[in-house]
């Protein structure tokens, strides 16, 4: 497990590790698959061999795992603040000058 770090001090927020399956890119552009699976432990030892041994394994994305811990500490659902340049409107029509050619501005 490259890059484990054990944060067993008071950091002042809830420390939450798992192991994926895949590797890191696989599992963000890849949609949640049937054969994706990932370990979670509560324990947090220095060492993390150890952390896999009492780890248990998931059959499902650790994506699902995630949306379900960082769903239970999300406030309310608010609209998003507004976008756009507010009374002076925008600087481009769309799409904007900053996604055309250096030739096309």
């Amino acid at each position: 497990m490259a890059g484990y770090v054990t944060m067993t001090g008071d950091i002042g927020a809830e420390v939450y590790v798992l192991a994926a399956k895949e590797d890191h890119i696989a599992g963000i552009v890849n949609p949640p698959s049937p054969k994706a699976a990932h370990w979670t432990n509560d324990a947090l030892p220095p060492d993390p061999k150890e952390w896999m041994a009492g780890a248990v394994r998931r059959e499902q994305s650790w994506w699902e795992d995630w949306a379900a811990w960082i769903g239970e500490r999300l406030g309310e659902r608010r609209p998003p603040p507004p976008t756009g340049a507010g009374a002076t409107g925008p600087s481009a029509p769309p799409p904007g000058s900053t996604s055309m050619r250096s030739e096309e501005r």
